[in-house]
Order: C-alpha cells, then structure tokens, then sequence
C-alpha cells in the first residue's frame, strides 16, 4: 500500500536522524585523529579549504534547488517524460558545474597560501592541500544530481542507506591512514576517493529506481530550459547570499585573527554544525511532502502546517542551543584542551545564531517550496552586504565575536523579511502576526542564556566532567521551562503533546 505523506515524512526523517548520527560519530572521530596525530594548526587549515571550496561552489548558481522545484509537479503526477527531460538537463548542468569549480580551484591555487597566516606551512604544501580539496568538490557534481530526484520523491532513505555505509568505511579509511602514515595529504585523497564512490552508488540506486532515465534519450524542451533558466536567474543572488553568510566566518578569522584560531573554531563548528545538520535533514526529509503540500494545498493549510513546523523547531533550537551554551566548554576542555576554548562572549554569538538557523528551517523549506526565491532576492542582497560590513568591522575590533555578529545581523534581517515576503506572496495571513513568535522566540532564547550566564558563575568550580553534567542539566530544565512557560496555553504546544502522547502510546 502506498504510503502517505506523512508516513513518509516520518520514515524519511527517522533515517536522516540515523544518518546523522553515524556522521556526528565520523567527524568527530576524525576530527580527534587529525587532532592528535597532526595538531590544531591542521584543523585551521581544513576548515578555512572547506570554506573557500563553499564560495567555489557557488559556481552552481541554484541550478539544483531550481530543477528540484521544478521536479515536484511532474513527479506529483506520475509524468515520467517530464522527469527524464528535466534530469537530462540536470546533468549536463552539474558537468559543467563540476569543470567549473575544478577550474576555478586550479586558478586560484597560485594565490591560495595568502589566506594562511600565522602558520608553518609551506606555500607549496598549501597550494597541494587545496587542489585535493578541491578535486574532491568537483568530483561530487558528476554524479551528486541523482540524489536530487530520489529525495524530491520523498524517497530520502535510498540516499541516506547508501551514505552510511561509506560514512562509516571512509571513517575507518582515514583514521587509519592518519594513524599508520601521519600524511595529511593521504587522508584527504582517501575522502575523495569515497566520496566519488558514494555518489556513484547513489546514481546506480537512482537508475535502478527510475529506469526511464537510461533507457531512452529525451532532450530537454525550450519550456524546461527556460524555467530552469528563470530560476537560477532568480537564485544566484540568493546563492550568493548563503554562501557570504555561511562560508567567509574562516576565511575572515584566518585573515583577522590567524589561521590557528581558525582552528579552534573549527571544532565548535564541527559539533555546531552537526547538531544544525540534524535539523537540515529532517527539513530535508519533509522537503518531499512540503513540495507535495504547496502544489494541491490551499493557504489556510499551508499556514498552519508552518506554525506547527516553527513551534517545534523553535522550541528544539531553543533547548539545543541552550545546552550547547552550557556543556560546549568543558567539552572542548576535555576533548582538544584549554588552549581550545574560546571566550564567552564569542560563545554566546555563536549559540544565538544557532538558535536562528535551527528555527528557521521550516520557514526556509516553506519559501523554497512555494518558489520565494522569486521575489526574495532584495532579502539576498541585503543579508550579504550587512554580513560583510559588520564582520570586518567589528572583527577588526572585537575579533572571532564581531566577525559573528555580523552572521547574526544577517539571520535576523533575512528571517525578518522572508516572512514578510511569504506572506505577501502566498499565505495572506499578516505579517505581524507571523513576525510575533519569532520576536517571543528570540526574547526566550536571550532570557535562558541571561540565566545560565547567572547561573554558571554561581555554580561551584568543580572538575570538567561535572562540570559538563551540571551545566548541561541547568540549560534543559531551563530550556524545558522557558518552553511551558512562553508556549504552555498556545494550541500549537497541545498539538506538540498529542502527538509526543500518541507516539509514546503507540510504542507501547
């Protein structure tokens, strides 16, 4: 029997928290290994290759999420022509994305050591460093697109499956190449290598899903062509945007501060990354069915479907940031060492702006999916110039903290006016009223660190292990708290309970 929407909504998110799970345990076991085998100023140099690589990358222009939103319609009705001639075009798009980004990474090389200050390396080491880095990018773009079609089919487990088991085989790849060879160099030529792999049997599970799309040649018609076209037009700006906001923290750390420090960040960014691409799966899971949902359902629908997401990714962002804000330090303590920790302040920017990419992942998918991208493009452009301006200018100042400030700046001027823009576009429901839980969510999110700050400082000066229970014990109860005390009467937190109630009725 086929299932519905919402059974594959669940089925898909169970698997993408499976996923992550087993990609939360890689990265931080590899993580550990270049650490002690190879030292911090390595991590520096991974970090700031891995965000250089995400601004390359925006060589793809949105051809993907463009071809996706197209996909949802014909794949809705069953027309397999429609799907093979959008695929095709797909194809030969991310081939050329591909030689793109292997050109680019082979131009930029020459000068690629000038970001890295305050370091040993040599510039030759460097330069063979980011060509690894950069082969590996490429690589993915020739076969990565067949992932798009099994998961706008809202068939993400096929993905997921695959990408486990070569998770967990290149995890024991590397450490031990780390461990056996001490060659930095060999441990990034491994990760290529196996990710090549994993896109290739990615591919082979979509043919063998599809297989209407080898069997005949369909040519892309002028039509297709020319939707894609209008959407990349209208997302290259955004794309643009994403990758100002989420991929320059380490480049202008290396270049404001040093690479090393770029380093400590990095293993911030690996648990904060991590706990955010949770949520990015699970919106990733559901991305299907909210396509599904904006092609045949009407606003009212729509709406509340999105304030239900909103509250519950709210309520998780808050409870989640809180506690990284409370256990991060001793566990880096623990983990990497004193000298990588980072500062209060600059922990606590960091923690709010996960707080605000975690909340606004259903509002994004929602945007994506009613094809925002549109009109959003003003949203783009000024989310991008304000991060820029108030990175380097409070970076030079305040360091790594008011190079994140400017990320935040840019959240919140992005969520403000997104939601502004769905409104106006497709919801018609006012957007005060929209606006209104995202001002009560932040204020609740501020008021729980204010707390916790007080709190700590009271707290007695014992050894990192308990100190990591104590203080992660006091961010949920204060988290758990904040959530009844704000949400206790809405009928979105009742809807959260029923739900939890049945769930835990039906495993018993």
């Amino acid at each position: 029997m086929k299932k519905t929407r919402t059974a594959r909504s669940v089925y898909n998110a169970a698997w993408s928290l499976a996923y992550q799970m087993v990609h939360i345990a890689s990265q931080l076991v590899m993580q550990t290994a270049l650490v002690r085998t190879m030292g911090i100023a390595y991590t520096g140099l991974s970090g700031l290759f891995a965000e250089v690589i995400g601004v390359l990358s925006l060589a793809e222009m949105g051809v993907g999420p463009a071809i996706v939103y197209c996909l949802y319609a014909p794949l809705a009705t069953g027309d397999e022509e429609a799907v093979a001639r959008l695929m095709g075009l797909y194809r030969r798009a991310y081939r050329a994305v591909g030689f793109a980004v292997l050109f680019g990474g082979i131009l930029l090389a020459p000068w690629i050591d000038r970001i890295v200050t305050r370091t040993d390396f040599s510039a030759e080491y460097i330069r063979a460093v980011f060509l690894l880095f950069v082969v590996r990018a490429a690589g993915s773009y020739f076969f990565a697109y067949k992932a798009s079609l099994l998961c706008a089919d809202q068939k993400n487990h096929v993905v997921l499956r695959v990408m486990m088991c070569f998770r967990a085989l290149a995890t024991v790849l590397c450490v031990a190449a780390l461990l056996l060879t001490r060659r930095y160099t060999l441990f990034l030529l491994l990760q290529a290598v196996m990710s090549l792999a994993e896109n290739i049997a990615v591919a082979r599970c979509a043919d063998r899903a599809y297989p209407f799309l080898r069997d005949r040649a369909h040519p892309a018609m002028a039509g297709d062509r020319a939707r894609v076209r209008r959407g990349v037009r209208d997302l290259f700006i955004g794309r643009i945007s994403a990758g100002i906001t989420t991929s320059t923290d380490q480049i202008l750390i290396s270049l404001l501060v040093s690479t090393v420090q770029s380093g400590v960040y990095s293993s911030y960014a690996l648990i904060l990354n991590a706990v955010r691409t949770v949520f990015a799966r699970i919106s990733g899971a559901l991305a299907g069915s909210i396509g599904n949902l904006s092609a045949t359902a009407d606003a009212q629908k729509m709406d509340e479907t999105l304030r239900r997401l909103e509250f519950l990714y709210g309520s998780c962002a808050i409870c989640c940031s809180l506690g990284l804000y409370g256990v991060l330090t001793p566990f880096i303590g623990m983990w990497i060492g004193v000298r990588g920790v980072l500062e209060e302040r600059t922990l606590a920017v960091l923690v709010f702006n996960e707080f605000l990419m975690i909340a606004r992942e259903p509002l994004w998918s929602m945007a994506m999916a009613c094809g925002l991208f549109r009109v959003d493009k003003i949203v783009s452009v000024l989310g991008s110039a304000v991060n820029l301006l108030v990175s380097v200018l409070l970076g030079r100042r305040w360091g790594m903290a008011g190079i994140f400030l400017g990320t935040s700046c840019t959240l919140v001027i992005q969520i403000a006016l997104k939601v502004m823009l769905l409104d106006r576009v497709r919801l018609h429901m006012g957007s005060r009223r929209m606006l209104r839980p995202w001002a009560k969510r932040c204020a609740l999110m501020l008021l729980g660190m204010t707390a916790l700050h007080m709190a700590y400082a009271r707290m007695p000066a014992e050894g990192q292990p308990m100190q990591l229970i104590l203080r992660g014990a006091t961010a949920e109860l204060t988290g758990l708290g904040l959530i009844v005390l704000g949400y206790g009467r809405t009928s979105e937190f009742s809807a959260a309970v029923r739900l939890l109630r049945t769930a835990l009725e039906g495993r018993a």
